[in-house]
């Protein structure tokens, strides 16, 4: 079974805490169950670390199962005390889903969408002007440029 390494704050460990259960009725009948005894105990194994060794945050070796227990149970504007949004927890969940999907690191550094269409569109147009010009050029003058090269 493939697993993202996830890192949560100790504040999202509590609100995780707050959110994820260890089983529901009818569990058996789920393909992925929104609910998981493996991860309850997972989450509260860090937040008790973070909090006996004074750790800011707490990284969870996640599977596909665990980040879809924690999409179902997370909504994005969830929050505590401390401080955690459930809107940063679940980009976290979205993104190691992207990575696991995808079977590679999803890089920080990736465009939108729209910068990346915007991007490909004004390619598109350079191309078509270079096309422009070389045609208009003709073959007289590619020739000179030929013989330049060789002197």
């Amino acid at each position: 079974m493939e697993e993202c390494p996830v890192s949560f704050s100790i504040a999202e460990l509590w609100l995780l805490d707050s959110c994820v259960r260890h089983e529901i009725d009818g569990q058996d009948s789920w393909k992925f169950p929104p609910a998981s005894k493996e991860l309850t105990i997972e989450i509260a194994l860090a937040i008790n670390a973070c909090v006996e060794g004074k750790l800011n945050e707490y990284t969870l070796l996640l599977s596909t199962g665990d980040l879809l227990v924690l999409d179902y149970n997370i909504r994005q504007g969830h929050k505590n005390m401390e401080g955690a949004r459930g809107q940063d927890i679940l980009l976290k969940v979205f993104h190691a889903l992207s990575q696991l999907a995808l079977g590679y690191e999803v890089g920080g550094d990736d465009q939108t969408y729209k910068d990346a269409t915007a991007e490909e569109e004004k390619e598109g147009k350079e191309e078509a002007d270079n096309a422009d010009t070389s045609t208009k050029s003709g073959p007289d003058e590619n020739a000179n440029t030929d013989e330049n090269a060789g002197t």
